[in-house]
């Protein structure tokens, strides 16, 4: 299983505009400028796939991109290569009751 493609529209310094963003096999390191939006790819991931941590869970007024809370953040992460075990994990992972 791998992250295939990540989309972010106003997230932080991703604006109105849907950012996508590929992966490709094998990457392990984002590399970039500071401020140019590294940290934020991976609290996207975070925010989408949850954690243990329960502080990743909270959305603030700051991560909404020029602070406008008029705009709504959209994260949309999309895998590839799952194996039919994998589908049923993750099936039951985001069912909640």
């Amino acid at each position: 299983m791998q992250i295939q493609t990540l989309k972010i529209k106003n997230f932080r310094q991703f604006g109105p505009e849907v950012c996508t963003i590929q992966f490709h096999h094998g990457l392990t390191v984002l590399v970039g400028e500071n401020d140019a939006g590294k940290s934020a790819i991976i609290d996207a991931l975070r925010y989408a796939m949850g954690t243990t941590d329960m502080r990743w869970n909270r959305i603030l007024p700051s991560d909404v991109f020029n602070n406008d809370l008029n705009n709504e953040i959209q994260i949309q992460v999309c895998f590839n290569n799952l194996t039919e075990d994998e589908k049923a994990l993750f099936l039951e992972y985001l069912t909640y009751r």
